[in-house]
């Protein structure tokens, strides 16, 4: 933006200080902003790519492990390795351990019995992902 500003004021000054007969400016002149027209077009591109990376990527890798039971896991992966931590989020299994429906504490998913209540999982537990 700061770079537009000065392209703009310094053709506005040469056109300015030209003589009345001599208007339009030079192919010089003309290159030099075009140039500094495609350096801000880089630099708007590149900040758009490092806070799409900061903002879009952890937020979508939060809400893949919202689904998956790890949220904070999946926005690192998103957080940390861009697009490709989305991917590993998407094809990350969840967490091995789920609730006992008895005792509420954490069993992991393929037990048959709650380590903690001692009571029986019911079959259909083991398949709940």
């Amino acid at each position: 933006m700061l770079r537009m500003r000065y392209a703009r004021a310094s053709l506005l000054n040469h056109l300015t200080s030209t003589p009345a007969g001599h208007l339009s400016p030079t192919a010089e002149d003309i290159e030099t902003l075009y140039q500094e027209m495609i350096n801000m077009g880089e630099e708007a591109i590149a900040i758009f790519a490092f806070s799409t990376w900061l903002i879009a990527m952890p937020v979508l890798g939060a809400l893949i492990g919202a689904k998956k039971g790890s949220v904070l896991f999946c926005a690192f992966l998103g957080l940390l390795l861009g697009p490709i931590g989305v991917l590993l989020a998407l094809a990350y299994d969840g967490n091995i351990r789920k609730p006992c429906p008895f005792c509420k504490e954490k069993v992991h998913k393929e037990a048959i019995a709650c380590p903690h209540c001692q009571r029986d999982l019911p079959a259909m537990w083991s398949s709940i992902k």
